[in-house]
């Protein structure tokens, strides 16, 4: 008996983790795309370096909604939590990726880009359940 409980517990936890997996690969192309954009608009204007903060919090919360958007809408249910859990893993996956590349330390703005990326996250898995299917 307790050989078909591991098999329900495993079960549950892939219910959350591919879809959690699947928002984070979303926020990730979102990122890589906004800042590739962002890239090619700074190559071309002269944009003040006082800027760029500002801009990466807006890549960063943009990226959280569509992971959390696309990781509720995979789940069908508990829309903020995992908008939340997809957002704080892109922010982890972010930070990590900056630690690996600058060696500058963090400051303020690090707490300010979790909490925007958090409260987008929120939104946009919200946002993923509570949209209506369309009938056929």
């Amino acid at each position: 008996m307790s050989g078909n409980h591991n098999k329900a517990e495993l079960h549950g936890l892939q219910k959350y983790v591919h879809p959690l997996l699947w928002g984070l690969g979303a926020g990730c192309a979102v990122c890589v795309a906004l800042l590739l954009l962002l890239s090619a608009v700074i190559a071309v204007r002269d944009i003040p370096h006082i800027a760029f903060d500002p801009l990466m919090v807006v890549v960063g919360a943009l990226g959280a909604i569509a992971a959390g958007y696309l990781s509720a809408r995979l789940t069908k249910e508990r829309g903020m939590l995992m908008g939340l859990c997809a957002s704080f893993a892109l922010f982890l996956l972010l930070v990590l990726c900056n630690l690996l590349i600058t060696t500058c330390s963090f400051g303020t703005i690090l707490l300010v880009k979790l909490f925007a990326m958090l409260l987008a996250g929120a939104i946009g898995g919200i946002l993923g359940v509570n949209r209506k299917v369309r009938p056929r």
